[in-house]
């Protein structure tokens, strides 16, 4: 949509602040939401009503009436935040003519916000911004070798540049390595992680997979021009153990059934 300039597109990523008085406070979120050239000395004061010009303005150069804000890690959102938000659209709504669509985009852990608005009696909340619900799957075991092989054909620049596995494995790469040829190992040992952790978890989590990749792909090199290319298996599997699952899973448990179980029974299963 910002491609085609059919509409106003904001993206944040909603900073949790550790101090809690920031942390209820909506000044932070409209900072994020603002491109930096909009935060000048003289108005670093008022960001709400910079940010409302900026949309006014984009909207009248773009002869759009449409607002899309985009917040990542929308988990972290307060709710004096959330009342900020709702009376940000109102107004771009009301006094500017503008129609405000909002997705929030975020871990597990949003999943419990509708009954956290709901118990802090903010129900108009949940109609306004979690109506609907798109979870995004993680990767089941049997799909990680398509995973890899992403990593093998993904060329940037396209059309002529260099995988990911070429970019760091080069040597191997040219010797014929492709980075699929060691989803079997990987793969084995995702499976067995979930398995014991009897969390009832079937999927895992991309950053997971991401962490293993990076690991494999960033020391494959160095790891078989020390002990040959065969030891590369046991170091792919090395690489799941050592990318964070299995200890989350311990300590975290479930994060998507977690979320949406009562507060009194999460505590009771600690």
């Amino acid at each position: 949509m910002r491609d085609a300039k059919t509409a106003v597109v904001l993206y944040a990523q909603v900073v949790r602040p550790d101090d809690v008085r920031a942390r209820q406070q909506a000044d932070a979120l409209w900072g994020q939401l603002m491109p930096a050239n909009a935060l000048t000395s003289g108005f670093v004061q008022k960001r709400r009503n910079v940010l409302i010009t900026q949309i006014a303005v984009e909207a009248d150069l773009l002869g759009t009436s449409l607002v899309v804000l985009i917040l990542d890690r929308a988990e972290n959102l307060s709710i004096p935040q959330f009342d900020g938000l709702k009376n940000l659209l109102e107004e771009l709504k009301a006094e500017r003519g503008l129609s405000c669509f909002c997705v929030l985009a975020g871990q597990s852990e949003l999943l419990a916000m509708p009954r956290r608005l709901q118990r802090a009696l903010r129900h108009t909340l949940v109609a306004e911004f979690l109506v609907g619900l798109h979870r995004f799957r993680g990767v089941v075991p049997r799909e990680l070798r398509d995973v890899l092989t992403h990593y093998d054909n993904t060329r940037f620049p396209e059309p002529r540049g260099r995988t990911y596995t070429q970019e760091y494995c080069p040597e191997l790469w040219s010797r014929g390595m492709r980075f699929a040829d060691f989803a079997a190992p990987m793969q084995e040992r995702f499976s067995k992680i979930l398995k014991a952790s009897a969390r009832g978890v079937d999927e895992i989590g991309m950053e997971y997979v991401t962490a293993a990749a990076r690991r494999f792909l960033f020391s494959a090199e160095a790891i078989a021009a020390e002990h040959g290319r065969p030891q590369l298996n046991a170091f792919a599997a090395h690489c799941v153990d050592s990318c964070g699952l299995s200890d989350s899973l311990v300590v975290l448990g479930n994060p998507e059934t977690d979320a949406l179980a009562p507060t009194a029974q999460r505590r009771g299963t600690q």
